[in-house]
């Protein structure tokens, strides 16, 4: 997962374009480098992580069990919290960066993750409605 990615011959339109392409054959895998696999692997775990947290869970033992280090994991999560709190001052990318000392790249990943578990705490909140509204 991750190490390869898909080149269409054509741009996509629809989901109808990447079905026709694939069973035409008129699409070339490319190999990604292991940095790119690595940073995707880092990534993964950081959502992993601030997803049980934010949800609630025992993200300690989740992480425990999966290998993590629950210090390195303690750092995600007191990241995500300081680049949440930016987010909601309406910090740019710049800003995060000055006030985090995280490289672009990074402030722009945990801006996702930000807004990834603002999502995700709408859609807890639906399902606990009694109405499921």
């Amino acid at each position: 997962m991750h190490s390869f990615f898909t080149r269409f011959a054509r741009p996509l339109h629809s989901v109808d374009d990447v079905v026709d392409q694939l069973r035409s054959g008129s699409v070339t895998p490319q190999v990604r480098e292991q940095a790119h696999v690595e940073w995707c692997i880092d990534g993964w775990r950081r959502r992993e992580i601030v997803e049980w947290h934010e949800a609630g869970q025992d993200w300690q033992a989740l992480g425990t069990a999966a290998g993590y280090d629950v210090c390195e994991a303690a750092g995600w999560i007191a990241t995500f919290q300081r680049v949440r709190h930016l987010s909601g001052r309406c910090a740019t990318l710049n800003q995060v960066c000055d006030e985090t000392g995280l490289p672009p790249h990074l402030a722009a990943d945990y801006l996702d993750i930000v807004e990834e578990e603002a999502h995700s705490l709408r859609k807890r909140a639906r399902a606990t409605r009694p109405d499921g509204t």
